[in-house]
């Protein structure tokens, strides 16, 4: 399941540099079809950062120790309500909320006005996926939110956690 929130966030990333692309062509060239393709690419990305929020949702309700967000900001003893409320305790996990909120309100955005407003939908899809797009480069190089932990310090943790609950 982290691999494949891994590769929405990446996949989503693309998408919302060609909305972005795409609208500013498509305004440009007086194409509403290409505007219309780039609205349809914003809510794309939204369905996307859905998949990869439920991935490190599903991460942290799991206790995956493997990916260093959930390892850095949960425990086994938490409760259910703090591990989830833990999807927002980092920046990692804040990036992604945000972006996940861009995309519900742009998918309102483009739903409310896919018959009025017309002339202004290329520059809000262009400007909104714009952001969406630094804050995909952001989850994907800067601080990739399902990143693993180093192999080395799994197995020394592990270790030293059994040899302490057996003394």
């Amino acid at each position: 399941m982290n691999e494949l929130g891994e590769y929405s966030l990446i996949v989503a990333l693309g998408v919302s540099i060609y909305a972005a692309v795409v609208s500013a062509l498509g305004e440009k060239t007086g194409s509403h079809r290409m505007v219309k393709s780039s609205e349809y690419a914003l809510v794309t990305v939204f369905g996307l950062h859905t998949l990869a929020s439920i991935a490190l949702l599903n991460a942290l309700y799991t206790h995956d120790f493997t990916i260093d967000y959930v390892y850095s900001y949960t425990n086994r003893e938490l409760g259910k309500f703090y591990t989830l409320s833990a999807f927002w305790a980092g920046q990692k996990g804040s990036l992604l909320l945000w972006a996940w909120m861009l995309g519900m309100f742009s998918t309102v955005v483009v739903w409310q006005n896919r018959n009025v407003n017309r002339k202004l939908m290329p520059y809000v899809v262009s400007i909104i996926s714009v952001t969406l797009t630094l804050f995909g480069f952001l989850m994907v190089f800067a601080s990739p939110v399902f990143e693993r932990m180093p192999f080395w310090y799994r197995t020394v943790t592990v270790s030293t956690r059994c040899s302490r609950t057996r003394v």
